[in-house]
């Protein structure tokens, strides 16, 4: 069964004091989550409350607290 806390999208305060516990600039976060010219802004509205941040970006961020890194997986093996 999916909880309900599953459900629901990160806080602003949460996607930024993750942010920065991993030592990411706003520019960097959305270049590691792969977000293009815009991701910066995004990453900053996300963090302003004006912008609910997606379901898929606030799986990445959390599976980026965990230590994951894009290139860590292999797909084939």
């Amino acid at each position: 069964m999916i909880k309900d806390w599953t459900l629901r999208a990160m806080h602003p305060r949460k996607i930024r004091s993750a942010r920065l516990s991993m030592g990411l600039t706003q520019h960097e976060l959305a270049v590691l989550l792969r977000m293009g010219a815009d991701g910066k802004r995004s990453v900053r509205r996300w963090e302003a409350g004006d912008r609910e941040i997606s379901g898929p970006a606030s799986v990445a961020i959390e599976a980026l607290l965990t230590g994951w890194r894009p290139g860590n997986l292999d797909v084939d093996g």
